[in-house]
This record gives C-alpha cells, structure tokens and sequence, in this order.
C-alpha cells in the first residue's frame, strides 16, 4: 500500500480563505495552515498573532472582581519569523475596499464572489467598478 506524502496535493482548487480580526483560535489554525499550503486570504488580518499565547484560564480575583486570564501555553507557527505581528493578508481588505461596498457587513463575501468571477484572479484595489470606485 503506497502512503501519500504530506506535501503532494491529491487535486488542485483554488481556495479563499475570509478572514477578520474575530478569527482566533481553531479558525486562526485553519487559516494559518491553509495559507501555508497555498491558500490565498482574503479580509482583514486576524488579532490573533502567529506568534503568541493560547490555552488560556479565565480568573476573577474575589475582592477585587478584576478578572483576567492567564495563558499555559506559547506558541510560534512554523515559519513565521520571531517579529511576526500579524498574519498578512493576500487580499487585504482595507477602507478603500470597504467603502467600494458602502462599508456592507457582508463586504469581505462580496468581494471574494467578485474576485472568482474576474477572468485573471487579480482585483488590486481600483480595478472594482463599483459605484464608488476610483
């Protein structure tokens, strides 16, 4: 029985991944490791920082009721250099993008349908013609 190598793709898509800064945790990993394997993001970069803490335990102290957490784990994504901030996103949605769909709070899906109808995969801010368009 032949076993697959981890880095042989078993059929080739293109894939999107959305993104906003509530992508932590689970779906900051989804994303994460769909990026490395040649997924293109597209939305804002996510709070969550490829190098950071996680497994964190919620507290209150009772006097005080001043609450926290405390992480038990460190993280550093594979590849990411030790100044990592943020994930950089492939297809960054800045204001401009926003206000090209009048600040929608679906603007990111929109803006994915739009990218995988465009007949060369590339929407570089301007090349929308939208009603506020450049």
């Amino acid at each position: 029985m032949d076993l697959l190598v981890a880095t042989e793709p078993m059929y080739s898509v293109e894939l999107i991944v959305l993104a906003d800064g509530g992508t932590f945790s689970a779906a900051f990993d989804l994303t994460f490791h769909l990026k490395r394997l040649g997924g293109r993001t597209l939305g804002v970069s996510p709070s969550q920082s490829p190098i950071g803490f996680t497994d964190s335990t919620p507290f209150e102290l009772p006097n005080s009721r001043l609450s926290g957490s405390l992480s038990r784990t460190a993280v550093r994504y594979p590849g990411v250099p030790a100044e990592a901030g943020a994930m950089v996103m492939d297809f960054p949605m800045t204001w401009e993008r926003y206000r090209e769909y009048d600040f929608r709070p679906d603007a990111e899906v929109l803006f994915a349908l739009e990218f995988f109808r465009s007949p060369d995969r590339q929407l570089p801010l301007g090349q929308r013609r939208g009603p506020h368009a450049p």
